[in-house]
């Protein structure tokens, strides 16, 4: 018995309130995309897999290459074809056919004008499935599309084509099935987003698929340590924080560094990725309310702010430093209310501890 993965690709690069009706279109992914595809990757060499194809799509094959592996393209795996609507905005679509794209989401739903026949497209899309499984050995993934999975979905189900918008998968996420040499069986609940535990491999990783300057990845990989000794001190002391959620939070606190407001882009992007807690941390940590509480968003704020590049800082030199760069009112006033911040977090820490740790 064998097992095939469908991978569905990662987001493409396209606005989040306006997207585009991709069919045979062609584009490449977002950061998104790249980390929804970093973790796919990690999933599935976890469970063993190491032959990976895809389609001839770029958001295909980039999204097999970040998952960390030499695809193969083949014919035959690309998404069905939209028609006049295939590479249109939705907002466009929705002006110039009203009826038919306030039939979306019904069954069955119209197809668009000139796209590719659903039961042909399924044919198509089994057919090269059969064909790279009959040519290679093992455990198979394939990194592919939204409405083909959804009707081999139901094929392999036994339903009608109608029924495929129930399984369309979201951006990165896995469905696996058997195959006996003859027959598909789904294997577990389709469209699986995987959410790997955010170990320091993983992070590593995701920060290199977004494009983070490696002097500043060395930032957060010391600001994680940093943050890691003060969890500690205060595990010692009777206050337990999710260790899970800080590590990841201060490894990835400045994933987009070079965005603007690269707290909360950097928050955001984590968030979509599937991960609230350690979003909700990275958003806030370059401003962070205190209320007294010794959170894990607190704790990578006196972290970070003890950390200058890979060094260990006091607070004072630290501020000192960032004072230099006030110039104007608002900035000196933000900056002197971030010191106060900081110091109320150090003075909680220090007296729950009992002893200077910060």
């Amino acid at each position: 018995m064998r097992e095939l993965w469908l991978v569905r690709h990662g987001r493409p690069d396209m606005p989040y309130d306006n997207p585009r009706c991709l069919g045979t279109t062609d584009l490449g992914l977002s950061t998104l995309g790249r980390l929804q595809s970093v973790l796919a990757g990690f999933h599935l060499r976890r469970a063993g897999v190491s032959t990976v194809f895809c389609s001839k799509l770029m958001r295909s094959c980039e999204s097999a290459r970040c998952m960390g592996y030499d695809p193969t393209p083949a014919d035959g795996l690309q998404e069905l074809h939209a028609g006049e609507w295939d590479g249109l905005y939705f907002d466009e679509i929705r002006a110039r056919w009203p009826e038919l794209y306030a039939a979306r989401g019904k069954e069955p739903f119209p197809p668009p004008p000139g796209a590719e026949d659903e039961a042909a497209g399924t044919a198509r899309f089994e057919a090269a499935l059969r064909g790279l499984l009959a040519a290679s050995d093992g455990n198979v993934a394939v990194v592919t599309h939204a409405t083909v999975t959804g009707l081999f979905v139901c094929r392999a189900l036994g339903l009608p084509v109608t029924q495929a918008r129930r399984f369309r998968p979201a951006y990165g996420a896995i469905t696996r099935f058997s195959f006996d040499g003859e027959s598909f069986t789904l294997c577990g609940e389709p469209g699986r987003v995987p959410l790997p535990t955010l170990d320091g491999a993983l992070c590593t990783a995701l920060l290199r698929a977004a494009g983070t300057p490696p002097e500043v990845a060395a930032h957060c990989a010391a600001v994680a340590g940093e943050a890691m000794r003060i969890c500690g001190e205060l595990a010692q002391a009777g206050i337990f924080l999710d260790r899970e959620t800080l590590y990841a939070a201060a490894m990835l606190h400045d994933i987009l560094r070079l965005e603007p407001r690269h707290d909360a882009a950097g928050g955001d992007l984590i968030a979509r990725l599937g991960y609230p807690k350690v979003a909700a941390c990275i958003a806030v940590h370059h401003d962070c309310p205190f209320d007294g509480d010794l959170t894990e968003a607190a704790v990578l704020y006196i972290a970070d702010k003890l950390t200058q590049g890979t060094s260990y800082v006091s607070l004072e030199a630290r501020f000192e430093a960032s004072l230099k760069k006030c110039k104007t009112e608002i900035a000196l006033q933000k900056h002197g209310e971030r010191f106060f911040t900081a110091k109320a977090i150090r003075a909680k820490i220090n007296t729950f501890c009992e002893k200077d740790v910060i």
